[in-house]
């Protein structure tokens, strides 16, 4: 039987828990603690139900990446995290470090690429892999030993390739090139402006991939979607 491994996406799953949990758990000072309190129930419960082998925990770091280097608006319209949630921080290194969990952190890169790279090591040694998430930019990771798990009202979705096709109509390694034109309004890239997620879709089941689009793009039926494409090219 293969090993099991559990990746967590730490922060996106502490934040979830932030608003998932009653804002009233606090700590005997008055600290807020649902963040924590909330990570750990939704860990502990994944643990219980997929029983993995190895576990770690996946960590954003304060400072740029990459991707900001690259292009210097990216995420740049995101708020603060509310100090309710950025106070639990400490508490929740603390804890993660008190049960003996390891984490895992780079500076110039994102707890997602980290996450990317363990699970594509995992899958080249046949280890099955589960990546608790709340984001689904993760879908594109999913192969048939690399399962992506979410919350979705309470109820937990385990997205295999079969349920990516079903739900976007295009396999998991193409989900880049769809978000490569749609853009990710969450991340601020504005992709192909004009282009959304259908017209994607469709150019992608027609054509393979982005790089096919684009050596074909004169050829398409529709002016309107040939010019957007060709306007953000280098967007795209």
């Amino acid at each position: 039987m293969s090993k099991k491994f559990l990746i967590v996406d730490g922060f996106s799953l502490a934040y979830r828990a932030f608003y998932a949990f009653p804002p009233n758990l606090t700590f005997p000072d008055g600290q807020p603690s649902n963040a924590v309190y909330g990570f750990l129930s939704l860990l502990f419960n994944c643990m219980d139900q997929f029983k993995p082998d190895h576990v770690c925990i996946c960590l954003d770091r304060k400072e740029p990446t990459f991707r900001h280097k690259m292009y210097k608006e990216y995420k740049a319209h995101r708020p603060p995290a509310p100090v309710e949630f950025s106070s639990q921080i400490p508490y929740l290194y603390e804890v993660l470090k008190k049960l003996g969990l390891n984490t895992y952190e780079m500076a110039g890169f994102e707890a997602d690429d980290i996450i990317g790279t363990l699970a594509r090591q995992a899958d080249e040694q046949a280890v099955d892999s589960y990546i608790m998430t709340g984001d689904l930019d993760s879908l594109q990771l999913v192969t048939d030993r690399t399962k992506v798990v979410t919350q979705r009202k309470g109820e937990t979705i385990i997205y295999t390739p079969e349920m990516v096709l079903e739900r976007y109509e295009i396999p998991p390694d193409k989900i880049v090139d769809m978000k490569a034109m749609k853009g990710d309004s969450s991340d601020n890239i504005p992709g192909v402006k004009g282009v959304g997620e259908k017209t994607a879709i469709m150019l992608l089941k027609e054509y393979g991939d982005l790089d096919t689009i684009y050596e074909n793009v004169g050829y398409l039926k529709s002016n309107s979607v040939r010019a957007k494409l060709t306007t953000d090219k280098e967007m795209a």
